[in-house]
């Protein structure tokens, strides 16, 4: 998959778990949202630049978790509003992988 191909399934992948941010989340949103994810984890291998292993397993680990917890309430993460900055650090770790390609 070209380099291009890849951001936009990653671009729609993370615009996705974006549109669902709020401080509530129903259970069957959560279960549709960890569906989706799964779906789209393989669709993004295999990875089309050096550095984005990590944050690309990161985010998908840390996404997975909250939306299975529904609310996220574990020892790195507190309810939905840290969940997601949390998600949106990592994605500008990515942004930065790719910024740095040719």
């Amino acid at each position: 998959m070209s380099l291009e191909a890849w951001e936009q399934v990653w671009e729609q992948t993370v615009d996705t778990i974006a549109e669902t941010e709020s401080d509530e989340i129903p259970p069957e949103e959560c279960t549709r949202v960890l569906a989706y994810l799964r779906e789209q984890r393989p669709r993004l291998n295999p990875l089309p630049a050096d550095g984005l292993e990590k944050p690309v397993n990161s985010w998908f680990e840390d996404a997975q978790a909250a939306f299975f917890e529904c609310p996220p309430d574990g020892e790195k993460v507190k309810g939905w509003p840290q969940a997601f900055e949390r998600l949106q650090v990592i994605e500008a770790e990515v942004r930065t992988v790719l910024a740095r390609q040719p």
